[in-house]
């Protein structure tokens, strides 16, 4: 997970944890559970993406498209396979 997860949580309103930085700046920070939320909601995102080249994708560049856009959302939001 990255920054980008941390402003939509922010923007969102949760309560983010804080941990110190060099022991004495403040860092807002996401939480676990917060984190892993994320991860799954992206996670879901990219499984629909899946099941549309399964389903609906029927030329080469359509599935190509939508590899990218797999791709591209895993490295947007940090997430690892």
């Amino acid at each position: 997970m990255n920054e980008r997860i941390r402003l939509l949580a922010e923007q969102a309103g949760l309560q983010l944890g804080t941990v110190l930085e060099n022991y004495t700046t403040p860092v807002k920070t996401i939480t676990m559970e917060q984190r892993k939320f994320a991860e799954l909601i992206v996670r879901e995102c990219i499984q629909s993406i899946e099941n549309t080249i399964q389903t609906n994708c029927e030329t080469d560049s359509e599935k190509m498209g939508c590899e990218f856009a797999i791709t591209d959302l895993l490295e947007h939001f940090g997430v690892e396979l």
